[in-house]
């Protein structure tokens, strides 16, 4: 199956060749519709909770200054119900690939820091309590 996604601060398009539309790229059209408007802050990556699907996990782009060094990620959790947003992880230069495990008890994602004279690159695993 081929999935064409394209997307932009407030708008997520996505096609495949299935004629009915996967309860992913759902769930994604939705995440657009319920994440919090901000002229500074982007939003990408989504990983929905597998226990509670208002909680998304996401990395978040700050361009408050929008010179492409200055930009400032953070791995977030969004509530798609009331738009609150947490701030999980903040401080790298770079975070990727948000996910969570088979029950939502642990997240992982990769962590990058531009650090000289080679930069790290790092694996991370947390366990997440939803209270």
């Amino acid at each position: 199956m081929k999935t064409l996604i394209l997307s932009s601060p407030r708008l997520l398009v996505r096609r495949s060749s299935s004629p009915q539309p996967s309860e992913e790229s759902l769930i994604s059209v939705l995440l657009f519709a319920h994440t919090p408007e901000s002229k500074v802050y982007r939003y990408a990556d989504f990983t929905v909770h597998p226990q509670n699907p208002d909680l998304v996990f996401a990395i978040r782009e700050d361009h408050t200054n929008p010179e492409p060094s200055k930009v400032v990620n953070t791995l977030v959790v969004i509530d798609a119900k009331t738009t609150a947003v947490t701030v999980v992880v903040e401080g790298n230069d770079f975070y990727a690939s948000p996910k969570w495990n088979h029950d939502g008890s642990k997240a992982a994602w990769i962590e990058v820091s531009f650090a000289p004279p080679f930069g790290n690159t790092v694996n991370r695993l947390a366990k997440y309590n939803l209270s």
